[in-house]
C-alpha cells in the first residue's frame, strides 16, 4: 500500500468509520439474505454458482472486465434479485480499488488462489475468441449462471449448447428470460456428468460431433470423481482435431494443506458441495498436469499455474486449455 493511500485513508478516517458504522447494518442484512436464499435452494441448485458470478460483477463494477449482462442477470437470480449488487456488492469494490492487489484482472503471474477466477476469465475469454472466429461450436458443461453466450456480436453467431442440471439451467432459464436476455442460437441441455456422458445428452440436440468444438468446462473438476473427469475429457479427443477443452482444476497436495482444507470446508459447510477430486502431484505441476492430460487422450495447450511451487509448497492447481491433436 502506498504512503499516499495511506494518508488519504488516514484525512478520510472520520468520514469512513462514520460510513461504515451507518453501513455495516446494511451489508448485514443483505448478506443474511443472501445466505438464505442459496440454503434454501441447497442440495438442489447450485449454490457455488454464484462465486464465479460475484467476482466477474466486482470485475464490471470495478471497470476492469466490462460485463454488463452479468448484472443484468444478478438482477433476476433467486439469492441476488433484491438488490444484492449495490448493497453488498458495492462495499468490495471499494475495498478492491483501495487495495489493488485483490481480485485483480487480468490476473498476474504468478497467481495466488484469489487470483482463479481472474486466470479462468482470461484463459478462457481469450481462448474463446479464438474459436469463435474460426467459426467453432460451443459446449458449457456445468454451465451455471455463465453469460459469455447472451452478449455476442453477430458475426459470432456459431451454435452454442448449455448443458446443466435440470434444477439449475431451471433457474437460470427462469432468470435469463425475466432479463429480456437474447438466447437465439443457444441450445439448453440437460444432463448430469455423474450420471450421464455429456455427448450423449447433446445427441439429438443439434450438436454436430463432425465440426470442431471449444468446450468449456469451468468450476467444475473439484467437484467430481476420477472416473467422471476422464470419461468427459476423453469423450473431447472423440471431436475432431483441433477442439478444444478448458478446464480448472486444484492439486490433492494443496487441498491437503491448511488453507485448502479450510477452503473446502467453507464451501462445503455453506453449499453443501464438498471438493471431492484434485490432481495427484508426482513431483512438480507442469510435467504431471502434462502425463495426466496425454493420458486422456489430448494435448496441453496453455496452462496457468496457481501458486508458486516450491520443494516445500505444492502448486495450488492451474487453469488448462487442452486440444484434440491431429492424427
Amino acid at each position: 500500500m502506498s504512503l499516499f493511500r495511506i494518508f488519504i485513508l488516514v484525512l478520510l478516517s472520520p468520514l469512513l468509520v462514520t460510513a461504515t458504522v451507518l453501513y455495516v447494518p446494511v451489508l448485514l442484512v443483505g448478506v443474511v439474505i443472501y445466505m438464505l436464499r442459496v440454503l434454501d435452494t441447497r442440495g438442489r441448485v447450485s449454490g457455488t454458482a454464484y462465486e464465479p458470478l460475484q467476482v466477474r460483477l466486482i470485475y464490471h463494477l470495478r471497470g476492469t472486465r466490462p460485463d454488463p449482462v452479468a448484472l443484468e442477470l444478478t438482477r433476476h437470480l433467486p439469492a441476488t434479485s433484491w438488490g444484492f449488487a449495490p448493497v453488498v456488492m458495492t462495499p468490495f469494490v471499494w475495498i478492491c480499488k483501495l487495495f489493488p492487489g485483490l481480485l485483480r484482472y487480468p490476473p498476474p503471474k504468478p497467481a495466488t488462489f484469489t487470483d482463479m477466477m481472474g486466470v479462468r476469465c482470461k484463459l478462457i475469454d481469450d481462448a474463446l475468441e479464438e474459436h469463435v472466429a474460426n467459426g467453432d461450436q460451443v459446449v458449457l458443461l456445468g454451465a451455471g449462471w455463465d453469460v459469455r453466450g447472451y452478449d455476442r456480436p453477430a458475426d459470432q453467431a456459431v451454435p452454442w449448447f448449455e448443458v446443466d442440471t435440470a434444477a439449475t439451467q431451471a433457474v437460470k432459464r427462469a432468470a435469463v428470460d425475466a432479463a429480456g436476455l437474447d438466447t437465439s442460437g443457444i441450445t439448453y441441455v440437460t444432463c448430469n456428468l455423474t450420471e450421464q456422458a455429456w455427448l450423449e445428452a447433446l445427441h439429438g440436440q443439434g450438436f454436430d460431433r463432425t465440426r470442431r468444438t471449444f468446450v468449456i468446462w469451468e468450476g467444475v473438476s473439484m467437484y467430481l470423481n476420477d472416473d467422471a473427469i476422464a470419461a468427459t475429457l476423453r469423450a473431447v479427443v472423440t471431436l475432431p482435431a483441433g477442439s478444444r477443452v478448458a478446464f480448472d482444476l486444484l492439486t490433492r497436495q494443496w487441498l491437503n494443506t491448511k488453507a485448502g482444507l479450510a477452503a473446502g470446508r467453507s464451501v462445503s459447510g455453506f453449499y453443501g458441495e464438498p471438493w471431492t477430486w484434485g490432481l495427484e502431484l508426482d513431483g512438480r505441476l507442469k510435467p504431471t498436469l502434462d502425463a495426466y492430460v496425454e493420458a486422456q487422450g489430448l494435448t496441453v495447450d496453455r496452462a496457468w499455474p496457481l501458486g508458486i511451487e516450491s520443494d516445500n509448497v505444492p502448486a495450488i492447481g492451474a487453469v488448462v486449455l487442452a486440444a484434440v491433436p491431429k492424427g
